[in-house]
């Protein structure tokens, strides 16, 4: 199948899976069809299969009658330690940082993907998992019924609240407060379309206006009406069509 085929039918699939309520979007396997369309080598579903089989080996390391702390704290030192799954501090801004079957390939990734990772390892596990939007570095959060654990994959580690406020103090200032709301589950389509925009800045950075204007398109596919993205996709537009 010609390239431009396989990427327009990885649109088509994001485009599918977006149709989804929110409740059946699955997170992980919509991110790996963004890297289907960026790098057409992508076999989905193996990169789903490496996820499964992930959470097999995971699984005697987390004890069932541990509490949900307990567990959540578990599954992120078996991800770190054993899988080898940690953040690219050398290099942040490589766009395969933000392509989730990259990121399993080379253990390599960003806070976003890495959450991916764990969230969707630790559903695969029983546990109750979910991204946190969290100021300036996204987490993973596991809730118990006593207890929320919120975890860092990008360090591989849980984080008390005063790594929680330190976080805010870099992100926001340090007279920001560590409301509650911050530590909320974030929507399926917000954590895609942050993905998106990583995506898109790590392009732009490079040059790679083409790779730049698919993001902002498959923005719009998740927020048709946000005005400054489709500012950007004319933007970007004209700009390729100058180089061009």
């Amino acid at each position: 199948m010609p390239i431009a085929t396989k990427r327009q039918a990885a649109r088509e699939r994001f485009a599918a899976l977006l149709a989804r309520p929110d409740s059946q979007l699955d997170v992980a396997e919509t991110a790996l069809w963004i890297e289907a369309e960026g790098d057409p080598s992508c076999d989905v579903a193996a990169a789903l299969g490496r996820l499964a089989a992930l959470a097999e080996r995971a699984a005697p390391h987390l004890d069932p009658m541990d509490d949900a702390g307990t567990r959540a704290a578990h599954l992120v030192r078996f991800l770190y330690d054993d899988a080898g799954l940690r953040g690219n501090d050398a290099d942040y801004y490589d766009p395969r940082n933000s392509y989730l079957s990259a990121v399993l390939a080379r253990g390599l990734g960003i806070p976003i993907t890495l959450s991916i990772v764990y969230v969707d390892v630790a559903r695969r596990l029983g546990l109750d998992a979910a991204g946190v939007g969290f100021p300036g570095h996204f987490l993973a959060r596991v809730a118990g019924p006593h207890e929320v654990a919120i975890v860092d994959a990008f360090h591989g580690r849980l984080l008390e609240r005063s790594d929680l406020r330190a976080l805010l103090a870099r992100a926001a200032g340090p007279a920001a407060a560590l409301h509650p709301a911050l530590l909320a589950p974030t929507p399926p389509r917000e954590i895609l379309a942050r993905v998106l925009r990583n995506l898109k800045h790590a392009h732009t950075q490079r040059g790679e206006i083409e790779s730049a204007l698919a993001c902002s398109e498959r923005l719009l596919l998740i927020a048709p009406d946000d005005a400054e993205e489709r500012r950007d996709v004319a933007a970007l537009r004209e700009l390729l069509r100058r180089v061009n």
